[in-house]
């Protein structure tokens, strides 16, 4: 079972992020976390083993700590990590309460990964997540610590060992004897107006923006 914790995650050094307020009116029963950089690192050091903290100081590219920060946190508390960016339309238990695990496919647009690591939920000590852990843990315990995407990328982790089949109906799969939900990452018009769907339907809006030209 899914815990009912929900971890907010940004990326940014400064903890005044805002946050749809939408995540509590439709989540009463879940308990709301803000996790920022500096709570990362307190959280790491404090409340995890040692190798955890160690790996995650290593790992210079922010992306990739960020990764395999929210790994730590599923494997050892379990529950939902979800960017702040996202902007829940419905309660998370439409979904989430028959799950073992849930992820994200990433939009067809995106030809370089399989799974949108926004959001994601775990039940905690999951043996799926152990071994993710343990490819970030090896990388850097071998030097790889200076950013690869074919060494680091936790998409393509995720697609090497988790492996769905019998698909049951809309958004549920069996992997092994666990159910397996898959939310999917809707492009929108490209530049706006992304969102998540579930089963065909709109349940989250991503506020970020995709694929929209760099200045020059």
């Amino acid at each position: 079972m899914i815990p009912k914790t929900i971890y907010l995650y940004h990326n940014e050094l400064q903890e005044n992020i805002t946050y749809s307020d939408k995540w509590v009116l439709l989540n009463p029963e879940y308990t709301i976390r803000i996790c920022g950089y500096d709570a990362c690192k307190t959280i790491m050091r404090n409340n995890l083993p040692s190798i955890f903290y160690q790996t995650f100081m290593k790992i210079s590219n922010s992306e990739v700590r960020a990764d395999f920060f929210k790994l730590c946190i599923l494997y050892h508390y379990g529950g939902i990590m979800i960017d702040v960016d996202l902007e829940p339309l419905c309660s998370l238990n439409s979904f989430i309460e028959t799950a073992d695990i849930v992820l994200c496919k990433a939009m067809e647009e995106d030809s370089t990964h399989k799974y949108c690591t926004k959001f994601i939920a775990f039940y905690s000590e999951s043996n799926l997540l152990k071994e993710l852990l343990y490819r970030f843990i090896n990388n850097s315990l071998a030097g790889h610590n200076i950013f690869n995407a074919a060494t680091w990328d936790l998409s393509k982790m995720i697609e090497q060992i988790i492996v769905h089949e019998n698909i049951h109906r809309g958004g549920i799969y069996k992997l092994n004897k666990l159910t397996l939900h898959i939310l999917e990452q809707q492009s929108g018009t490209f530049f706006y107006d992304a969102c998540i769907t579930y089963n065909k339907k709109r349940i989250m809006n991503d506020r970020q923006t995709y694929f929209a030209e760099k200045e020059t």
